[in-house]
Parts: C-alpha cells; structure tokens; sequence
C-alpha cells in the first residue's frame, strides 16, 4: 500500500488505531477524511463506468469517434480516482507523527516483503533460490 510516499488510506489507519497509538483527534479526523474520499472516489468510480459501458455501446455500434471519446472519458476518470487517493493518503500521512509514519512504514515493508515471498512462491519461485 505503500506507494510512491503513499501511506494506506485514512479508514485504514483507523482501523489500525490501537497498533499506531492514534489519539482521539487523529482517529476523529482520519475518519473525516475517509468519508470526504469515499465521496469524490465513489463519484469518479461511477462515472468511470457509466463511461465504460458507454465506450462498450459505441463499440459495438461501429462508432469509433464516440468510442474514443468514451474511452478518453474512462481514463480521465481513474486518474481523477487516482490522485483523489494520493491526496487523502499525504493528508492522512500530515496527521501522523514520525513515530507512527516509522511504525507504519516497517508494518507496510514486512507485509510487501510478505506478499513478495507468497507470491513468488505461487509461480513456483522458491524463496531464496534467486528464481
């Protein structure tokens, strides 16, 4: 989940309340954000697809300039729904203390080195084997 400076969306750092010692104003505030984000995410989600499925019609229809539009449309709206995570996750991240963005971070590193091992494992990789 950690992306590109990107800590996990506010909802689930209130889920993590407890294991980050958050204080009642952060889990308050964190709280506020993760609702602000489910709107405007859900907003472009929607309209993402509603888009898609207009891409989809034009297809079959053989028009391929309202395809394209369509399909442009599709894509405007996951970047939209892409920079509305990066911005909520760096608000959410200005909440944390160092501490909690140290804690955090190593939490975020053993569960990607974790998923590493398990998925390298499911292709047949042996762990340590350098294939």
């Amino acid at each position: 989940m950690i992306c590109m400076g990107m800590v996990p969306l506010p909802s689930m750092l209130v889920c993590a309340r407890d294991a980050l010692g958050l204080t009642d104003e952060q889990a308050t505030a964190l709280a506020e954000l993760a609702s602000e984000f489910d709107v405007e995410h859900g907003d472009h989600m929607v309209k993402h697809m509603q888009e898609r499925r207009a891409a989809q019609d034009a297809l079959a229809g053989g028009d391929l300039e309202v395809y394209e539009r369509h399909l442009r449309a599709v894509a405007d709206h996951m970047v939209q729904a892409h920079l509305a995570m990066t911005e909520v996750s760096q608000r959410a991240r200005a909440l944390l203390t160092a501490d909690q963005i140290d804690q955090l971070e190593r939490s975020m590193a053993m569960m990607g080195h974790m998923r590493g091992g398990m998925s390298g494992m499911m292709r047949g990789h042996q762990p340590g084997s350098g294939h």
